[in-house]
């Protein structure tokens, strides 16, 4: 299976396209994309090269990698076509966590899946009620 290790979703993780650069694929933002629990008080101004996004993650939403807390492969994939429906990305994405042992065959073959239904305008349902500020 893959290499990360399930964490928790009470804290915040890294996630997005942003954690390319930690999981060794996809295109590498000038951003970093952080989520934290919508309750979450915050108590600096974030720099600009932060973007803050507000989300309960549910345990498997969370995998600790290289000591780092980032969404699930998973997770990142449907935050992706939420926020961008970059199907491209994504894509690429999944072949490379799939190559580099992240997932297994079998969730990769899911995750294409989901892709392939965004693709065909079912895209709507993956959307949520998150608050992405």
């Amino acid at each position: 299976m893959g290499r990360g290790k399930s964490g928790t979703g009470e804290r915040g993780a890294f996630s997005r396209d942003g954690i390319g650069r930690i999981w060794h694929f996809g295109r590498q933002p000038p951003v970093v994309h952080i989520t934290v629990p919508k309750l979450a008080r915050l108590r600096r101004e974030q720099p600009k090269w932060i973007a803050i996004h507000r989300a309960d993650l549910a345990p498997e939403d969370v995998a600790i990698h290289e000591g780092l807390p980032l969404t699930s492969i998973a997770k990142t994939v449907s935050d992706i076509l939420a926020s961008s429906g970059r199907t491209d990305l994504v894509r690429q994405a999944i072949a490379d966590a799939r190559k580099e042992g992240y997932i297994a065959k079998s969730e990769a073959e899911r995750l294409k899946r989901q892709v392939d239904q965004f693709a065909k305008g079912a895209g709507h349902n993956l959307r949520t009620k998150e608050s992405y500020r």
